[in-house]
């Protein structure tokens, strides 16, 4: 008796985040500055990331605060390279560690980047 051939793996979704940044704006497609820390005077910050071999997949930009997630911003990729961003308004309720992970089409957690809040 011959075995059954092993189940082919799942498909992997593809492409790469070449760029994944926190600004203060985006100008012509691009950020203009690159920051990790965002004084608590400023309400508004953008996270900017440039896709790479992703068409046709949902892109999920997910912002956290303290390990909740407080938006989720889909994308849908219409090309080969792709620049999105999204953006939040914060409150200085919300002083400290941010995070926002761009979430693949399968799922995945592709890039991941911090910014702190409020503060000196």
């Amino acid at each position: 008796m011959t075995p059954a051939p092993a189940p082919a793996p799942a498909e992997q979704a593809k492409g790469e985040v070449t760029q994944a940044v926190f600004t203060t704006a985006v100008k012509d497609h691009a950020p203009v500055d690159d920051v990790t820390k965002v004084p608590g005077t400023d309400s508004r910050i953008y996270f900017f990331t440039d896709l790479r071999g992703m068409e046709g997949q949902h892109v999920v930009h997910r912002w956290e605060y303290n390990g909740k997630v407080m938006a989720e911003v889909g994308f849908d990729v219409k090309g080969a390279r792709w620049r999105v961003w999204s953006s939040k308004n914060l409150m200085p309720a919300w002083a400290g560690k941010w995070t926002v992970s761009v979430v693949n089409g399968k799922g995945d957690v592709v890039a991941s980047r911090d910014f702190t809040y409020g503060g000196q």
